[in-house]
């Protein structure tokens, strides 16, 4: 793959439960993410619960022109449904939660009508309001600058998906309200559905900002949550929003091309849709040069969406930079050091699959610097970040949460530097005090399994059946 074009872009939560899977279960505890016992014709689960069972019937997700041979031969639209515990297939939409909306009784919002809240649901709207919304952006901004309360909030007054989209985030972020938490998830989950499968016109804005809200609650509780990448892709692709889109279109593309990236995931169960290099690289505007999710340079962004390319270190190498703070100098230099480990690390995994495969040569003085170097490195970027933002320095703002990609990816060299150790473990808790807990608790906990010698933050991840968002 050619990508010399990127050398030439512009320079210019609190506590959070543990789901435990239920692969063959009914479809009741599959939606529930519960442990079945596949007891017949009613499960215990759904039995001591007072729930409708499901069953355990094989559903198709396709209902129009099933395909006869080849993966959805003959298919002509997807049929959208929700199914919250199945991986989606790529180019299919949002897989649905189980045809029975009964299980999950007494929802706290209509579809009709966002605005009739409960004094429960009030409440946790005002503290979205307040201080729930931060947690949304790792960069900051003061007061009305926020885009998430300037023009993502009002959208919630006429959107029930939203709304319950909203409703269901800070539920996850709040203390004590575990036992409503369910609750709330499956009003988002059957809202968001309705909305998409209205036949009256476009999916809305609200609507897509609904289903990336779905992700950041499955990035904060510990669960799957990149089929939701899948389904929003899949919106985008049919309503040909990709051609030509509106500014606040581009903004949804963008913040889902960045979940999408690979490397900023770990233990992915959905196969990567590349978007980022696909549908963004093209249309950047050099007048706003900052990716507002991850703080970075669109430059730098775009070599992380080719990380898998043999030449993916030497680009980050030559990286040439762009206009900033100090402290965000700072910030990038960490991104580099740590997406040079990752290439290493991708470039071996390939390497062990293919021998053919080699990467780009490096000029002797990169090619000599060793992981465990590069780990330190990206600790001193990170250590002047954290005194920057102790300072109060120009561009704190721009970098408060902003580090975890590369802290984490040095915390997975600490094996070999364990003096390290407990200076990473400070600089998780800081990122926890500033954030909800499960998000910056997660990778750390995955971390000490790392250190304890239990297997690779890979296979830590999988075996937990959780994906990592390191955003």
């Amino acid at each position: 793959m050619d990508t010399s074009h990127l050398n030439n872009l512009s320079a210019s939560k609190t506590s959070a439960r543990r789901f435990t899977r239920s692969r063959n279960g009914c479809w009741t505890c599959k939606r529930r993410r519960r442990k079945c016992d596949e007891k017949r014709p009613v499960c215990t689960q759904c039995a001591e619960k007072n729930l409708e069972c499901a069953g355990y019937d094989q559903r198709l997700v396709w209902g129009v022109g099933i395909a006869s041979r080849g993966y959805n031969a003959g298919a002509q639209k997807p049929r959208i449904e929700y199914r919250t515990c199945e991986m989606m297939s790529p180019g299919s939409l949002s897989q649905a939660q189980s045809s029975s909306d009964d299980a999950f009784p007494n929802t706290s919002i209509t579809s009709n009508s966002p605005k009739e809240l409960d004094e429960d649901a009030s409440s946790l709207l005002r503290k979205f309001k307040e201080s729930g919304y931060l947690t949304l952006c790792p960069m900051r901004f003061e007061g009305e600058e926020n885009p998430i309360l300037e023009e993502i909030l009002p959208l919630a007054d006429d959107s029930s998906s939203l709304m319950a989209g909203i409703l269901a985030y800070q539920s996850c972020l709040s203390p004590n309200r575990e036992d409503k938490f369910e609750k709330y998830y499956a009003d988002a989950l059957r809202l968001f559905r309705q909305d998409i499968n209205c036949p009256l016109g476009r999916v809305s804005i609200a609507t897509l900002s609904a289903g990336i809200l779905l992700c950041s609650i499955g990035m904060n509780c510990r669960m799957p949550w990149t089929m939701h990448i899948h389904g929003l892709y899949a919106i985008l692709s049919s309503e040909n929003m990709f051609h030509e889109p509106t500014p606040s279109v581009t903004d949804i593309i963008e913040t889902v091309a960045v979940f999408d990236i690979p490397v900023f995931v770990v233990g992915r169960q959905t196969p990567p849709l590349y978007m980022w290099r696909n549908h963004c690289t093209s249309n950047m505007d050099p007048s706003e040069e900052l990716e507002l999710l991850t703080g970075l340079p669109y430059s730098l962004l775009s070599i992380f969406s080719y990380m898998s390319d043999s030449s993916a270190e030497k680009m980050l190498w030559g990286w040439s930079g762009c206009a900033g703070e100090l402290v965000q100098y700072h910030l990038w230099d960490a991104f580099r050091y740590a997406g040079i480990i990752s290439a290493r690390e991708l470039q071996a995994q390939m390497y062990a699959h293919s021998p053919d495969t080699q990467p780009s040569p490096l000029t002797p003085g990169a090619a000599s610097i060793s992981v465990d170097i590069l780990a330190l490195r990206i600790l001193a970027c990170i250590d002047a970040v954290r005194r920057a933002i102790q300072t109060d320095a120009p561009g704190r703002l721009l970098v408060e949460r902003s580090y975890l990609y590369p802290l984490f990816i040095a915390g997975s060299q600490a094996k070999s530097l364990p003096e390290q150790q407990p200076y990473i473990e400070q600089c998780f808790h800081e990122l926890a005090n500033t954030g909800p807990d499960p998000y910056y608790e997660t990778p750390l906990i995955v971390l000490k399994e790392l250190w304890a010698g239990k297997g690779s933050a890979e296979e830590i991840v999988r075996r937990w059946n959780w994906e990592l968002a390191l955003l």
